[in-house]
């Protein structure tokens, strides 16, 4: 009887392998043909023209009117271009796996490549920071995985949580207007 189970056992082990190893394998043929070029040239986004993807391994975050179809609307910070991008510079600096691929002539825009912990998997992070009429400044970021089709989320947790670390940070970038003037008591 206990032989007669085993002999089952190893049957359907056998039968169940024999599906699992070529449907594994027919998987990733469709991921790595599917994503097409791995390496996609380092080349600016066009923020102007650029739609939200619809596949699920993007995100697209622009000002309210900039972007057609974004994800996510970016906030106005009370900084100038070039400080709202020393401001991110820092923040970059303090993320992991991060390099930088590419700066536009005018230093106010860039792509950035992260690498996953785990499996390595690249992810592009093109952004464009933004003058506002007011002084104030303003940016777009797109992110999207240069392999697979989908990404469980991890562009959009990281535009969220570096948007967070820049809000955070912000403040330090902002001119300082001087010592307040002495206070009269009454």
């Amino acid at each position: 009887m206990v032989l007669s189970r085993l002999r089952r056992h190893r049957r359907w082990v056998w039968r169940s392998w024999r599906y699992i190893i070529p449907l594994a394998g027919a998987l990733l043929a469709w991921a790595v043909v599917a994503t097409g070029d791995l390496e996609p040239p380092a080349e600016p986004v066009d923020f102007l023209h650029i739609e939200a993807s619809h596949l699920p391994n993007a995100w697209l975050v622009c000002p309210a009117g900039y972007c057609r179809g974004a994800n996510g609307r970016s906030v106005i910070y009370d900084v100038s271009p070039a400080e709202l991008r020393a401001a991110w510079d820092v923040m970059i600096a303090r993320q992991p796996r991060v390099e930088r691929v590419r700066l536009d002539a005018d230093g106010l825009g860039g792509t950035w490549v992260q690498e996953s912990a785990r499996f390595g998997f690249r992810d592009r992070v093109n952004v464009r920071f933004l003058a506002l009429p007011d002084g104030r400044a303003t940016l777009a970021v797109h992110s999207r995985s240069e392999a697979g089709l989908y990404d469980f989320g991890v562009n959009r947790r990281r535009l969220e949580t570096w948007l967070g670390e820049l809000a955070r940070l912000e403040w330090r970038f902002h001119p300082t207007p001087g010592p307040l003037p002495p206070r009269k008591l009454p």
